[in-house]
């Protein structure tokens, strides 16, 4: 049995080749080739926040009720109060990189926070109140934005919907 062991282990070496060099040996006296270095983009800083300001103008706003039988029991007929009625100061942050929109709103329309997104010259945002036990006016703000300023519509009521509010807002943008 041991025989037939050596037997094979002599065969096995015998059949096997070494393996075929990848690479010429380098010469004893030649300088080693330098490798070339990846090419490392260059960081750029991030962009900064981008800052608006302006104002907006509230009305009276409408309710539309479609016409048809299932709505022929709405009679809805809003109010006449003054509330929420005139002018207000309105800022915004855009983060550049993700189009977040974080912003608030006061004035007329009492103190609120605004949050949404920009995507490419669209702006689409929520108006919700910053303390919502004081049940005041909340909605949406939709808008277009340049380079230089932002204008747009806001939809806004109470929280029972008795008094709509339609607005106008214009932004221009703030260096720092």
């Amino acid at each position: 049995m041991l025989r037939n062991a050596t037997f094979l282990f002599a065969f096995v070496f015998a059949c096997s080749k070494p393996p075929a060099p990848d690479k010429a040996a380098p010469d004893a006296g030649a300088v080693p080739e330098k490798k070339a270095e990846p090419a490392v983009a260059e960081a750029k800083p991030a962009a900064q926040p981008v800052h608006w300001a302006g104002t907006y103008k509230t009305t009276r706003g409408t309710f539309y009720v479609p016409a048809g039988p299932e709505y022929s029991g709405v009679k809805w007929r809003g109010d006449d109060g003054p509330e929420g009625l005139g002018d207000g100061k309105i800022e915004l942050t855009v983060d550049p990189q993700t189009g977040k929109v974080d912003g608030t709103l006061e004035g007329v329309l009492g103190p609120s926070v605004v949050y949404g997104s920009l995507a490419g010259e669209t702006l689409a945002a929520t108006i919700a109140r910053k303390d919502i036990a004081d049940r005041g006016f909340s909605g949406t703000l939709y808008g277009k934005v340049t380079a230089a300023d932002a204008t747009g519509t806001m939809k806004l009521s109470l929280p029972d919907a008795h008094l709509v509010r339609d607005g106008q807002f214009t932004l221009k943008r703030k260096e720092h």
